[in-house]
Order: C-alpha cells, then structure tokens, then sequence
C-alpha cells in the first residue's frame, strides 16, 4: 500500500485495504469473544453437571 505518492488522498483500493484490514481485525476480535464465551459456558455446564451428580 503506497499511498505516498499521493499525500492528498489514498486511492480508492487503498482505503479498501485499509478498511479490509480494520474489520479482519475486529471479526478477530468478535470471534475470540464468541469463543471465550462459548468456553465458559461449556465448562460452567459441565462443572454443573459434575456437581449434581455428587450431591
């Protein structure tokens, strides 16, 4: 990405890869959040599940 040469304005596939590489960024984010969630629940649910069957 040189968007030096132009120092008024980045061209347009430019910004698109800029973009691009904001929201990858950020689904990572989302989809690691998702994951840790899911882990927590899982695990809360099976520790649950131990638990009941011990009493």
């Amino acid at each position: 990405m040189c968007w030096w040469h132009s120092p008024h304005s980045p061209s347009l596939t430019d910004r698109i890869g800029i973009a691009y590489i904001f929201i990858e960024q950020a689904a990572l984010i989302i989809k690691q959040k998702i994951f840790s969630i899911k882990l927590a629940s899982y695990l809360y649910y099976v520790d649950s599940f131990f638990y009941f069957q011990y009493i």
